[in-house]
């Protein structure tokens, strides 16, 4: 018999060692996954600021760095940080700018006067649609532009950009991307993902010269998130069916009066299960699909549990012997 117990037990701790390497496994994939990491850029992205010195053409041209930090899909924004290093026509060595340039990110835009750096910014794009009203299931489009002018001359400087994020809890593809060409939109990429490794880059080089890029990006939840969120509607409706079949059976098959523990584990469940539900990350206020799936209800059914057992409580009270 304890030679059986302990292969039993050796059994079921190599399920569990399995288990938890393939959870790890997938998790460490996801993470690779949600991270963006594309270039998009042009091999003769040069244009010619200074029409006296034809030569120095050959450089005329801005990289731009966005980074995206995170995003609120609660107040609909999304945060990035905005780095440029402009070629060596545009600055100096000291990267002092040669010539005033405005930056426009759509909904936001910056001047940058002669003799000035060009520190990065932090700018906010809004969210386009999408609701958390359907979480974890909800999805959400957003768009980033970018486009760097010569306030002198109103010339478009050609761009190179870079766009990574990598945002906890969120999954974030780049489904579209649109160049600005002679004030002409177009597509550059439609309907494809881009997803890279934490260090991986995705290139697309164009042969013209591309004056800005318009990126749109959707932003869904990442599997990890929508099981744990399954898992918790499930465990909540499973500790109120619980808590429903205490009461059960304490009505219906039981003639003596109840303890005033299952009165007092009534009402833990009901500061539990509103704790459980905010233990999903990123979880919008009451009012969402999960609550209608589960928490309204097992909420309504443990508090129903609970006034049953108090009125069963106080009906079945201990009849006082008195002796003459």
């Amino acid at each position: 018999m304890r030679r059986k117990t302990t292969i039993t037990g050796l059994v079921v701790l190599f399920i569990v060692v399995i288990s938890y390497t393939i959870l790890l496994n997938f998790n460490i994939k996801e993470a690779k996954q949600r991270t963006i990491s594309s270039k998009y850029t042009s091999q003769n992205a040069t244009i010619q600021i200074d029409e006296s010195n034809p030569d120095a053409g050959s450089e005329a041209k801005m990289e731009v760095e966005i980074r995206i930090l995170r995003a609120d899909l609660i107040n609909s924004i999304v945060t990035t940080q905005i780095a440029f290093f402009p070629s060596a026509q545009l600055a100096t060595d000291h990267k002092r700018l040669k010539t005033p340039l405005l930056a426009y990110f759509a909904y936001y835009q910056k001047a940058y006067q002669v003799n000035h750096t060009m520190p990065s910014v932090e700018a906010t794009f809004p969210i386009l649609s999408g609701s958390t009203s359907y979480y974890p299931f909800d999805s959400f489009l957003t768009e980033i532009a970018v486009e760097i002018t010569d306030l002198q001359t109103g010339i478009r400087i050609p761009t190179v950009v870079k766009l990574k994020a990598s945002v906890a809890a969120l999954k974030l593809d780049i489904i579209r991307t649109q160049q600005l060409k002679d004030g002409t939109e177009s597509d550059l990429v439609s309907q494809v993902s881009k997803k890279a490794g934490i260090d991986g880059e995705i290139d697309n080089f164009q042969e013209d010269v591309v004056e800005s890029y318009k990126f749109t990006l959707r932003i869904t939840r990442p599997p990890t998130i929508i099981f744990f969120s399954i898992f918790v509607i499930i465990l909540m409706w499973v500790i109120s069916l619980v808590m429903a079949g205490v009461a059960f059976t304490i009505i219906l098959l039981v003639d003596t009066r109840p303890e005033g523990g299952y009165m007092a584990l009534g009402s833990g469940l009901l500061f539990a299960l509103p704790f459980l539900r905010n233990a999903q990350p990123d979880v919008p206020p009451i009012g969402i699909i999960i609550d209608a799936m589960g928490f309204i209800w097992n909420m309504i059914i443990v508090t129903s549990a609970s006034i049953l057992i108090a009125i069963i409580w106080i009906k079945r009270r201990e009849v006082q012997v008195t002796f003459a």
